[in-house]
């Protein structure tokens, strides 16, 4: 029985408590499905052939990404992981485009191509292409909202933007059917993906993507804010990572927004979004904000995410 089949409520402790009485889900051969079998296999995705292509040219010339190149590398979730893991493995980095450089300066690239290969990823359901477009999309918002962050740094949102979706990403690719039911359930009923999802697994993708930016060993400041992108309130995370953390959440609620086509909610149902309770940390006043909503959709709408701006 699926969580969509079992679950006809619309009170989310109660969506919590029937999830509990679910059977845990499996792997095919019966094995169980636990945090660290899909950290394992997380490690064997691929990026897509298009990204890895464009990479090892401009690695091949030493030369840096043009525009166009550029958006299909951001657009590939899967191949900025795999370059930062790679690049990181033997010099910290912050982003992809340090990673680039790393790469270009110590020819990791045949490490990056012998370890991944040249197959593409194929996105075989709706809901792995829905979560990989709102990862890019959460990016792209964030690397806009960073602009309004005294503190912020455009191209590491982008990055944090990137990962904050990560563990949805390989959780919809590794458990295509189950893991669609857990977001469809999520969808149905407002209740926060989170808490169904430590509900009925037993972890959550906030918990997976924490630990695959571990196991990646990548900037302490981006597992910050992988492990706090749940957190409403600055004051509970890390000082010179609020900022940080305020521009993915807020991001991530943008990215929904935009990809559903809805305009931004008038400021009396903001309060109901928790996100934007740190919307102070960015200096955004509430009659800036319908401002730069467009400016996030307009840059959604050059990323080619949306039909329409």
């Amino acid at each position: 029985m699926t969580p969509v089949e079992a679950v006809t409520t619309t009170d989310h402790d109660e969506v919590v408590r029937l999830a509990h009485q679910l059977p845990r889900p499996a792997y095919a051969d019966g094995s169980p499905i636990s945090l660290q079998s899909l950290l394992a296999k997380s490690r064997c995705l691929v990026p897509g052939v298009d990204a890895v292509e464009m990479l090892t040219r401009a690695v091949a010339h030493d030369r840096t990404l043009s525009d166009a190149e550029r958006r299909v590398v951001e657009g590939d979730p899967l191949a900025v992981w795999t370059l930062l893991r790679t690049a990181s493995s033997t010099q910290p980095v912050r982003s992809w485009a340090d990673a680039l450089l790393v790469a270009q300066k110590e020819h990791l690239l045949a490490t990056f191509q012998a370890a991944n290969g040249l197959r593409h990823l194929s996105l075989s359901t709706s809901h792995e292409a829905d979560v990989a477009t709102h990862s890019v999309a959460t990016a792209v918002c964030a690397r806009v909202l960073a602009t309004y962050d005294d503190e912020g740094d455009a191209n590491a949102a982008f990055v944090n933007g990137m990962f904050v979706g990560l563990g949805r990403l390989v959780m919809s690719i590794v458990l295509p059917h189950s893991y669609g039911e857990v977001l469809e359930t999520a969808r149905l009923t407002s209740t926060p993906l989170a808490e169904l999802e430590e509900a009925w697994l037993g972890f959550s993708n906030v918990s997976l993507v924490s630990h695959i930016a571990q196991d990646a060993e990548l900037d302490d400041e981006l597992q910050v804010v992988l492990e706090h992108q749940d957190a409403h309130d600055g004051a509970a995370v890390p000082a010179g990572c609020a900022g940080q953390v305020a521009v993915v959440q807020i991001a991530q609620s943008f990215a929904e927004l935009i990809l559903a086509g809805d305009p931004l909610p008038r400021p009396r149902r903001l309060r109901h979004d928790p996100a934007f309770r740190l919307l102070p940390l960015l200096g955004i006043a509430t009659k800036e904000l319908s401002g730069v909503f467009d400016e996030c959709r307009w840059a959604c709408f050059d990323h080619k995410l949306t039909g329409a701006a």
